[in-house]
């Protein structure tokens, strides 16, 4: 049950990071967010957190908490933690929780964990914002 618990974490948390960044950047460089958004879910970057919080969420700018980000910085400490007592790696975890203490620092700990897409935003100078949840679906990826 704990190592299901961690592995839910770490790849939740590290795979919306990623997603949050990519999605930033590719926002700077002016691509889609709705065409790369679908490019993202027809290739090994889809995931259930990309098709569920970070589409209804992060890309449309609902950051009401549903699990708040202190929590999930929590976590990501305590992930964190066991690692470190294990002498077990954990580069993409750390990650994650560099981004996600740069986001609490920000004072979005009461937001919803997807609001560290903030901090990629932040960093690439853009805001990813899509019209809607469904936009990504009226673009087929050929």
């Amino acid at each position: 049950m704990v190592k299901r618990k961690l592995g839910y974490v770490g790849l939740g948390m590290m795979g919306g990071g990623m997603a949050s960044h990519l999605v930033a950047m590719g926002a700077a460089a002016g691509l889609d967010v709705g065409v790369l958004w679908n490019v993202m879910s027809n290739t090994a970057a889809n995931s259930s957190h990309l098709q569920g919080s970070f589409k209804r969420r992060a890309l449309v700018r609902n950051f009401d908490p549903y699990f708040k980000l202190r929590l999930s910085h929590k976590d990501l400490g305590l992930a964190a933690q066991m690692a470190a007592s294990l002498g077990a790696t954990n580069l993409m975890g750390a990650a994650a929780y560099q981004i996600q203490t740069i986001a609490m620092g920000m004072g979005l700990g009461d937001e919803d964990q997807t609001a560290s897409i903030k901090v990629a935003e932040k960093t690439a100078g853009t805001e990813v914002r899509r019209r809607s949840a469904d936009d990504a679906e009226k673009t087929r990826v050929i």
